[in-house]
């Protein structure tokens, strides 16, 4: 077996990076923000076709973390659940709401990654869409997370991005949607639909990120 070893030069460099990068991300994650303040509730309760019926709204981990649920209801009675979460400093608290559906019996059969654009024209990236079944039962999901200036289609991605912003001293809110509809008129249907929501969402949950920059 062979084993490779830095030059001790590189190693330093990399020992002294790998410092830096904590110590920043101790600064500028040790120190709490509330996301109380985030107006998620600035997101259109009337989104094209869909009527929001109910909402919901929660804080989490010493109102680090917000989330708001609704449910929309289209004139043909066709429901979509949203879920918006958004926070300052608790970033693990993001959700990768399909992945919490899979401890729950779901299991996801498809998975696809979309374009998101609005109606004015404006791109914003790419959403994860996936299949899941439980039994009989089917849904169709979509995931996009946004800070004022960047997009994700996944956790790991938004993740990713945001310590890249903590490192350059940014503390930008991160936000994330996950929307779900029954797919009982078909799998392709209802996956237009679910971007379709979601595209006129998107926008308006990069504007309440932009207004929520610190």
């Amino acid at each position: 077996m062979r084993i490779s070893v830095l030059p001790p030069t590189t190693a330093r460099y990399v020992a002294v990076a790998m410092l830096v990068a904590a110590t920043v991300w101790v600064q500028f994650e040790g120190h709490s923000m509330s996301a109380e303040g985030i107006a998620l509730d600035r997101t259109p309760r009337q989104a094209g076709k869909w009527r929001c019926i109910k909402q919901d709204v929660s804080q989490a981990y010493g109102f680090e973390t917000k989330t708001m649920i609704r449910l929309y209801e289209d004139p043909e009675k066709r429901t979509a659940k949203v879920t918006f979460q958004a926070t300052y400093t608790r970033l693990g608290s993001l959700r990768d709401w399909s992945l919490a559906l899979t401890t729950q019996g779901w299991t996801v059969t498809q998975q696809v990654f979309r374009p998101i654009q609005a109606s004015g024209g404006g791109h914003f990236g790419r959403a994860r869409v996936e299949e899941l079944t439980h039994g009989e039962t089917r849904q169709v999901a979509a995931s996009w997370y946004t800070s004022p200036t960047r997009e994700a289609a996944t956790l790991a991605q938004a993740e990713t991005r945001a310590a890249v912003d903590r490192l350059m001293g940014r503390r930008s809110p991160w936000m994330g949607i996950f929307v779900t509809m029954d797919s009982r008129e078909g799998k392709d249907e209802t996956e237009d639909e679910v971007v379709k929501l979601t595209a006129i969402l998107a926008p308006q949950l990069r504007a309440v990120a932009v207004a929520s920059a610190r």
